[in-house]
């Protein structure tokens, strides 16, 4: 790597592995994972992440609502903890607002964050508030394991790859909007939940850990392909992909057939 290079030049994967993993993980520790991890001795395992909060898909298809950016705040943080099987503590936000947002914002903003803390049994636990040029929102999430936390590491040969929940929600969502799709009054409100109301599956995710069932897992957020490319990677190993016996909700299969997709393409 030249003195020339930029961070761009890298991404975000070698900027963990040429720059960060050596660092912090020793060459070989966990750093890239989803959350990190402490054992704490019998009272087992404190489990940390934290996130920024980019601009919601919400907004950009005119959801203008700050309750939406309160609420995927809440959900990419707790989302991590659920991949490592982590039951929340808590969340901290870190709230920057410029002086002339209205007080209704910023209600709208707490009341997303506080709902999805509510669907993960859990709650804000303390935080930062401050004034700055632009809204800039983060969030820690907080959790705890009692038996050693899953991690994106330790998949192998054979393994069967599993997703848990749907295939093509958000796509087939976003389709909708964007392009004006004609689907039923049912399958709209169904699809747009994916979009301004993503529930973090953390309840699924410790009776996961608790059960043994996965040998890694990771929060799928950024899409099925660069997570399964990740999983792969963190352990060594190819993914082969056979969806032909995937199923899909009625919903994403109509959005698919209507726009003259594979609804793999909405996966």
């Amino acid at each position: 790597m030249s003195a020339h290079t930029t961070l761009r030049d890298l991404g975000e994967r070698e900027i963990i592995e040429q720059l960060l993993r050596p660092r912090y993980g020793g060459g070989t520790g966990p750093f890239g994972d989803d959350c990190a991890s402490v054992q704490m001795g019998e009272a087992g395992w404190v489990v940390v992440t934290t996130d920024p909060c980019p601009r919601p898909m919400a907004s950009l298809i005119g959801f203008s609502d700050y309750y939406y950016w309160g609420w995927l705040l809440s959900t990419i943080n707790l989302s991590d903890l659920a991949a490592a099987g982590a039951e929340p503590i808590g969340v901290l936000t870190s709230l920057v607002l410029p002086t002339h947002t209205r007080v209704h914002d910023l209600d709208r903003l707490l009341s997303g964050i506080d709902a999805c803390c509510a669907a993960a049994r859990t709650q804000v636990i303390g935080g930062n508030l401050k004034e700055g040029p632009s809204l800039d929102l983060s969030g820690t999430a907080l959790g705890r394991c009692d038996s050693r936390p899953m991690s994106r590491i330790g998949a192998r040969a054979g393994d069967c790859v599993v997703v848990i929940g749907d295939l093509g929600n958000f796509w087939a969502g976003y389709l909708v909007v964007s392009r004006k799709v004609k689907v039923s009054s049912g399958d709209r409100e169904f699809l747009m939940k994916n979009i301004l109301t993503p529930v973090p599956k953390v309840a699924v995710g410790v009776e996961l850990r608790r059960a043994g069932l996965l040998h890694a897992c990771m929060d799928n957020s950024d899409g099925l392909y660069p997570s399964l490319l990740a999983l792969g990677r963190a352990s060594g190993l190819g993914v082969a992909l056979n969806f032909s016996a995937s199923t899909f909700q009625p919903s994403v299969m109509t959005v698919a057939q209507r726009i003259g997709v594979d609804p793999v393409r909405l996966a």
